[in-house]
């Protein structure tokens, strides 16, 4: 049976790996902590309650209700704050159809692109037969048709849930909120918007993404660099991020940028996937040649065995083994998770400080926004006691003078966009618990 759509990490094995591993050698524990008095970091607990008629909150708990139980599924809406991270980072693949928006090819700066109407016929009955898609959907287009939007376009869709302006809308929400519940939901709900745009950035790292091979790598040949990295690390044993976070201008840049830097930059400058083996509609990189004999592997950066060669006659015929496979998944496992944790250091970057009565700009430089301090009752609800425009901030500015009450508690948030033009939040709290 064909699958349905196009994956590329194992969603329960290899990216709750990543995302785990991304966020373990992260600041995001010290921002739980000092940003949202959270005093147990990744490990605090935290409950989601969507409430009211929101069609959003429904379909994600929909979502989450799919998630295995015994690792994932949040115990009566409550989970710690790395559970929700790596939920996230699983709920993005749900439904499969997803997926499909998670492509980008540097050479063209689009998407999936393996389809239309007539040429993704046999995607949609594929999806058919195996109970993804309805029989009704093959003939109306409604089903996967082998074709999404680019995945750095995704990441700000406006009918994607897990959107980089919902996680914003939640970040703010988090200190914003009137009551400790509201607040406790909102962070949740941040954090589960975070993993599922790690899934994004994560994915970026798989050739076949980088590369639009859908209908080889993903129909044809069922996904084998997905199902060998399953097998082969689990979730536990995924490799850690290759190195400390990267500097982001914009989020999309973890995949795509104009240095060339990114994970689909790399995967598709470096690696092959099963249908852009070396041949005449081959992608232009990487370039290789056979050697002398019957047949033998190529080298690539990194990688021993770029790819395996064989003679059969006057042809040179290529694939990829499990030699090949085994050093794809060796090379850029580390890659997509220095990719995920680069990715949070940007989406949690910045931050709000207290110095000398005053609030101050931590070490991001913003082009606009507006700030709002809340005071704080023993109940812990809040309320605002200032609300401004904020024009251009230096890092390290102040902001405003906190009022001098003995005993107070206040926090602040600043919802604003930053000197790249990038949009982002930033929240502070004091007295620290």
């Amino acid at each position: 049976m064909f699958p349905s759509s196009a994956r590329a990490w194992d969603a329960a094995t290899t990216h709750a790996g990543l995302t785990e591993g991304a966020a373990l050698a992260s600041r995001l524990g010290r921002v739980l902590v000092d940003a949202y008095g959270r005093p147990l970091g990744l490990w605090e607990p935290l409950t989601l309650a969507f409430v009211g008629d929101d069609d959003r909150g429904a379909r994600i708990l929909s979502r989450l209700a799919k998630l295995d139980p015994a690792g994932y599924a949040p115990d009566r809406g409550r989970l710690p704050a790395l559970g929700w991270l790596v939920a996230g980072s699983i709920a993005e693949e749900i439904p499969p159809g997803r997926d499909r928006n998670h492509f980008f090819d540097p050479s063209t700066g689009r998407g999936l692109d393996q389809g239309g109407f007539l040429d993704g016929m046999d995607v949609r009955v594929a999806g058919a037969l195996d109970g993804s898609g309805s029989l009704r959907g093959v003939f109306t287009g409604a089903s996967f048709d082998g074709t999404g939007r680019a995945s750095t376009e995704w990441l700000t869709a406006d009918d994607n849930d897990f959107a980089l302006a919902r996680f914003l809308d939640a970040r703010e929400r988090a200190t914003a909120g009137a009551t400790p519940e509201e607040r406790e939901h909102a962070l949740a709900e941040a954090l589960l918007d975070a993993g599922a745009l790690l899934h994004v950035v994560e994915d970026a790292a798989d050739p076949a993404h980088a590369r639009g091979d859908f209908r080889v790598a993903m129909l044809e040949r069922g996904g084998r660099l997905r199902r060998f990295t399953a097998e082969r690390y689990g979730r536990v044993a995924v490799p850690p991020p290759a190195g400390a976070a990267e500097p982001l201008e914009h989020l999309a840049d973890a995949i795509h940028n104009r240095l060339g830097t990114g994970l689909a930059d790399r995967a598709a400058r470096s690696l092959f996937s099963d249908g852009t083996l070396p041949g005449p509609s081959a992608p232009p990189s990487p370039r290789v040649e056979p050697g002398i004999g019957a047949g033998g592997y190529v080298a690539g950066p990194g990688v021993p065995h770029l790819a395996r060669w064989r003679r059969a006659g006057d042809d040179v015929r290529w694939d990829l083994d499990e030699k090949c496979l085994a050093d794809y998944a060796a090379a850029q496992l580390p890659l997509a998770g220095q990719g995920a944790l680069s990715a949070l250091a940007h989406l949690f970057r910045g931050g709000l400080t207290v110095e000398g009565g005053a609030i101050r700009n931590g070490d991001v430089a913003l082009r606009s926004g507006r700030l709002r301090i809340f005071s704080e009752d023993g109940a812990g609800r809040r309320s605002v006691i200032l609300d401004r425009a904020l024009g251009l901030v230096e890092a390290g500015d102040s902001l405003a003078d906190l009022p001098p009450v003995v005993g107070a508690r206040f926090a602040a948030v600043v919802r604003g966009v930053d000197s790249h033009g990038e949009p982002i939040v930033l929240a502070g709290q004091w007295p620290q618990q």
